[in-house]
Parts: structure tokens; sequence; C-alpha cells
């Protein structure tokens, strides 16, 4: 394998979309995107991008040898003369086909992994549930106002697993043999340059600088959005506190 190859873990609306495409833009680097998501269809589309044929990760049969295969026979070969090639990959995806095994065993890969506080990616999701918007594509579309939406009702136990998830996931991520750089979404809204700048070090490329194709969807007031916050924070309040005093952007 070559020596830059690379995984960006993360879980959904954690900015992945803008980050994976912002290391793909590198002249010297590749990032693929969901070529190995669950939904078939995203599979050959996000493939085809990429490799412009046919070959794609098709309906498993045995899940987790079918991606291992794709992963050694078609991902990594095609590395060619990048200086960092690599693939973004949710945890919904490691989850899916069964792949945690793979990345555990030690393969000279660099991860970068994508953190947001669980409670604003929870919020996040659910908000481009109520819109069916989930992404804004250029920096001159706007953010979509808040007005005539009516507020989220968050359901607590429904957060609370997705907080033991991802803390789960978090951890078993971290623990992936390899050079690690983590990365906030924080960060990498209000400092994106810096932010790609420490992400090109660390994946061994010259500086650059992507443009930024994406903008966040939402600016509003959490407790004006989500009907019961007094409830949700009085819950977190407890043995998740430290989340309220995470950065909730």
């Amino acid at each position: 394998m070559p020596q830059r190859l690379f995984i960006v873990v993360a879980t959904l609306r954690t900015g992945s979309t803008l980050f994976h495409r912002a290391i793909h833009q590198h002249p010297q680097a590749a990032c693929l995107g969901e070529v190995l998501s669950p939904k078939e269809e995203t599979r050959a589309r996000v493939h085809h991008l990429h490799f412009g044929d046919a070959d794609y990760l098709a309906s498993p049969s045995g899940k987790y040898l079918d991606a291992v295969d794709y992963l050694d026979r078609k991902l990594w070969p095609n590395a060619g003369d990048q200086e960092a090639y690599g693939v973004k990959l949710l945890y919904s995806m490691l989850d899916w086909w069964k792949l945690w095994e793979y990345f555990e065993v030690p393969r000279g890969l660099k991860i970068v992994h994508l953190m947001r506080n669980p409670v604003a990616s929870f919020i996040s999701w659910k908000q481009a549930r109520q819109t069916d918007v989930w992404h804004h594509w250029t920096l001159k579309e706007k953010r979509l106002p808040a007005e005539g939406r009516d507020p989220l009702y968050i359901d607590p136990e429904e957060l609370f697993k997705h907080i033991a998830y991802l803390g789960a996931a978090v951890h078993r991520a971290r623990g992936l043999p390899g050079e690690h750089l983590e990365i906030s979404y924080a960060d990498l809204v209000r400092q994106f340059q810096p932010t790609m700048d420490r992400v090109f070090e660390f994946l061994g490329v010259e500086p650059f600088a992507p443009e930024h194709e994406l903008i966040k969807m939402h600016d509003w007031d959490i407790g004006k959005r989500i009907k019961n916050w007094p409830e949700i924070a009085e819950r977190l309040a407890g043995e998740h506190s430290s989340l309220l005093s995470e950065d909730l952007l």
C-alpha cells in the first residue's frame, strides 16, 4: 500500500461532506465519498463519480467479505500517484459492513476523526429531516430561516441512545491503529482554512486553499428551535453535563 493512505471517520451531521470534498480538491490528494454507503443506489452513483465504471460494491452477499474485497481489489489499488489517498467512512458504514475489525488490524493508515457535540449532531439531523434539506452547496445561498417552522420536539430517550451510540463509536475509532488527527466541527465551520492547513500537514501534502463549497445551514437559538429544550437541558445536566458546556454549534 502507498504510505499515505487514510480514512476519515465521522457520524452524520459533522460536516463530513464539506470536509472530504475539501480534501479531494487538493491536487496531491484524493478523498472518496460514500462508496461504502449502506444504500446501493448511493454506492453505485458515488463509485461511478470517482472511478467512471460500474464495478461498484453490489448488494452484499457476505457484507464483510464483499466490502473487504472492494477495498483491497478496487479502492486501495487505485491510489495512483496521489500523495494522500483516502475514503470517508461514517460509523454507520463501519457497522453495516462490519468493517471495524478490518481497520483494527494495522494497515499503515492515518485516521482523521471528525467530531461534533452529539447533542448538536442529533438536533441537526432532526432539523434536516424536518426540512428535507441536507446541504447548502454555495456561499451565495442563504441559511434557512427559523421563522415559520414549527419548533422541534426531541425525544429524550432517542437522544440519549444517540449519545451512548456515539460515545461507543468514538471510543472504538480512537483505538484504531495508526496516527490520529481529531478535527472539531466548530473549528471546521469557524476556522476553515487554518483547520484544512492542519489536515494537509497531517496528510503530508503541500499547503492548499480549497474552495468552501458548503455553508452551515441553520443559525438559530437552540432554545427557540427545540420545543422541550428546558427538559432536555435538565436531563443532560446530570451524567452528560459536559455536553452542555461544549460547543453546541
